[in-house]
């Protein structure tokens, strides 16, 4: 991750020194309105640990679980969208990801979730969800005909839910995260109808944290659309009052997407 953020910068600078001679204002940053349809392609890696109480009052404590090493949780690919609105120098920004994974496998360890023992052997089918809504607002405070940067604050929340059912007992989990965030976010044109972009967020607050990076590669053929490729990064951490629960999610992978501007 960090080699590919290094090797933007050095390719935005030596870009940067091209296009001060020779571009032309670019194509795909003239708007009021720009819609996003995103198709991403992430790797996951996701650990859960939820504890409680049998019915005699005495704590169970729940087993730090894998979610694709213990319960065979297979990578998905993901849609998203995303909002721009664009007064000025200043950017209200909102996107919505929904996270969705199932699996069923026969567990090689016993398991504790939320009170609920599952022995070895046993198959366990897996229900994961997490929406994440992302609501920020960014000012520009560079911004030129070669590109902008801007900073970036707002909050990304969570809306995070567990569920393993095996012979007919099921234990789920469901908890809720509101995140503040602070970043940057930039971008540099090469030539008028082709630009590099990336930014990052995050922060950690109590017992959570999130960081969320990207960098893309956008072609712009008219005004009104653009075409984008990329990479984006993104981990998650809670824990509960206890200390005896938490949640840490990790998703890496390419995306393509498609911009529509008004």
């Amino acid at each position: 991750m960090k080699r590919l953020f290094l090797i933007i910068i050095i390719s935005t600078l030596i870009l940067s020194y091209y296009s001060i001679s020779s571009a032309e204002e670019g194509v795909g940053d003239k708007f009021i309105l720009e819609l996003e349809g995103r198709y991403w392609m992430p790797k996951l890696k996701a650990n859960l640990k939820l504890s409680d109480y049998n019915t005699m009052g005495v704590e169970l404590l729940g087993t730090d679980i894998n979610v694709v090493d213990d319960l065979g949780i297979k990578n998905e690919n993901f849609f998203s969208g995303r909002l721009i609105l664009k007064l000025g120098n200043s950017k209200i920004r909102f996107s919505y990801l929904p996270i969705r994974y199932e699996g069923e496998k026969a567990v090689t360890q016993s398991v504790n979730f939320g009170g609920s023992p599952y022995t070895v052997g046993t198959t366990v089918k897996t229900e994961l969800k997490a929406d994440m809504y992302d609501l920020t607002y960014e000012y520009d405070a560079l911004n030129t005909q070669l590109g902008f940067l801007g900073i970036i604050l707002g909050v990304k929340y969570f809306d995070l839910y567990g569920k393993l059912e095996a012979a007919g007992v099921s234990e789920e989990g469901k908890g809720q995260a509101p995140i503040p965030v602070i970043g940057l976010a930039g971008r540099i044109y090469p030539i008028k109808y082709f630009n590099i972009s990336g930014e990052i967020t995050g922060l950690s607050v109590g017992k959570a944290s999130i960081y969320d990076a990207e960098a893309a590669i956008n072609v712009n053929p008219i005004k009104y659309v653009g075409i984008s490729g990329g990479y984006r990064i993104i981990r998650f951490s809670a824990e509960g009052d206890n200390e005896k629960d938490k949640a840490t999610l990790r998703l890496h992978g390419p995306f393509v997407a498609l911009m529509v501007r008004f």
